[in-house]
């Protein structure tokens, strides 16, 4: 796991160490209430334990990238309608996906954007989850591309 500071936007971003989407962490390293999510994996996987876990944690925001990405979305949006339905457009979990965009089109995407007003107080990290060595480290030369520096890991 690494964590870094986006310089353009000021958000703390983290990129978690997971070779399959059940390696979603037990609890949260972050400190923040909400928090992004962006889950990017080169096929499509079953996602459903891990949103709903993920949403349990305070996800206020989840984008997916790779192949079957529009599949994974409809994962995050079924969790939240099960888990969430009485959202408003105030607190609602935004979801987006990005099969036609590069890695980094998403990632600037996912930086850039804002989740819903209830949530933008709480929302401190924006957490990344790439499946496999090799997309972690695009995810790392991406952020480092972006004039994004490490940071230590929190206490």
């Amino acid at each position: 796991m690494s964590r870094w500071l986006d310089r353009r936007t000021g958000r703390e971003v983290w990129i978690l160490d997971a070779e399959r989407a059940a390696d979603w962490p037990a609890e949260a390293p972050w400190s923040s209430k909400k928090f992004g999510l962006l889950f990017a994996a080169r096929h499509v996987v079953e996602i459903g334990a891990m949103a709903r876990r993920a949403l349990d944690q305070g996800m206020a925001f989840a984008a997916a990238w790779g192949p079957g990405c529009a599949m994974m979305e409809d994962a995050f949006d079924e969790a939240i309608v099960a888990q969430r339905p009485d959202e408003t457009e105030h607190d609602a979990v935004f979801t987006t996906s990005h099969a036609d965009e590069s890695l980094e089109e998403a990632l600037d995407f996912f930086l850039e954007i804002d989740p819903a007003r209830d949530h933008v107080p709480e929302c401190g990290a924006w957490v990344i989850l790439p499946l496999g060595t090799e997309l972690r480290e695009r995810f790392t030369r991406a952020l480092a591309r972006r004039g994004a520096v490490t940071s230590p890991p929190a206490p």
